[in-house]
């Protein structure tokens, strides 16, 4: 039984077909649909670093406007660390750089002073 496609799968393959890019739609469903997710447990997982298609597949399905090749090659020339640690979690890097590509100086500074 196939699972159900979620709001953001809907949209990055509306995103896609739109612009005519049907094979990647077709691998972005195959990537959904084959369940290579990182595990939810880490404890004793050995991090192995994505491939730039699938931080690419991960960002379309976010929506997140992350500029995948900038995120990829960036991890790929240090190492795939954060500061001086090992990765562990790429998603939730990519989750970060999200998160600090939407906050403007402004809300930053409200965030600080609770504004």
């Amino acid at each position: 039984m196939k699972p159900t496609k979620t709001d953001a799968e809907v949209r990055a393959m509306a995103l896609l077909t739109a612009k005519g890019d049907t094979e990647l739609a077709e691998k972005y469903l195959e990537w959904i649909y084959s369940g290579s997710t990182a595990p939810k447990d880490n404890t004793g997982a050995r991090f192995v670093p994505p491939t730039l298609e699938e931080v690419r597949l991960y960002c379309i399905e976010r929506s997140n406007g992350v500029d995948a090749k900038k995120f990829y090659s960036h991890y790929t020339s240090n190492g795939w660390k954060v500061g001086k640690n090992k990765m562990v979690d790429w998603k939730a890097a990519v989750r970060s750089w999200e998160h600090n590509s939407n906050a403007s100086p402004r809300d930053n500074f409200a965030d600080y002073y609770g504004n």
